[in-house]
């Protein structure tokens, strides 16, 4: 099912707080780790550029396989940004629950960590599914991108691309899908 929310006001309040605190803490991890409002900004941004970069744009559906972290907040404010459709994925999930909603939502991309990389290509392998990109996120954001070609996942090169630290410019309308569950 798919819930329409207001994007345009999700993430346009979190730029104006950032733009209002921007050395105050956004979040702070159980682990003590702590990023600034400025940071979660210019992380999200950089990773909104990259997704529009690569294609997605209104309704598109990015699948994010990740926990409860500052990477999560940074993709899903990401891809709100890109104008996407965010798609929580759980691992825990059964293996036929998962191909159903890869299967139903065409999700062509799809955001991990480093320390879950390997278990998600293991699981685009097992359900035979062919997503276009992996992007793989570490604490400094975006930390490498693979396109799937042949059943095979190569690395794609970051290092070219020019990913502004600006917020992009709006292309959602307030009645735009952004998320799915």
């Amino acid at each position: 099912r798919i819930c329409n929310m207001n994007k345009r006001i999700i993430h346009t309040v979190f730029e104006q707080q950032a733009s209002r605190l921007p050395q105050h803490i956004a979040i702070e991890e159980e682990n003590g780790r702590q990023i600034s409002y400025r940071e979660l900004n210019r992380m999200s941004n950089r990773l909104a550029g990259l997704l529009r970069h690569i294609g997605v744009t209104t309704d598109s559906v990015v699948s994010v396989v990740l926990p409860a972290s500052i990477q999560l907040s940074a993709s899903l404010l990401a891809i709100f940004k890109a104008g996407g459709v965010y798609m929580p994925v759980d691992l825990v999930f059964p293996r036929k629950q998962l191909l159903r909603m890869f299967t139903h939502t065409a999700s062509r991309i799809i955001i991990t960590s480093k320390a879950l990389q390997q278990t998600v290509q293991s699981l685009v392998m097992e359900l035979g599914l062919e997503p276009e990109y992996l992007l793989v996120m570490d604490d400094n954001g975006i930390r490498a991108g693979y396109w799937y070609h042949h059943q095979a996942f190569k690395e794609m090169s970051l290092n070219m691309l020019s990913l502004s630290d600006e917020n992009p410019s709006l292309i959602s309308e307030p009645g735009d899908s952004n998320y799915v569950f």
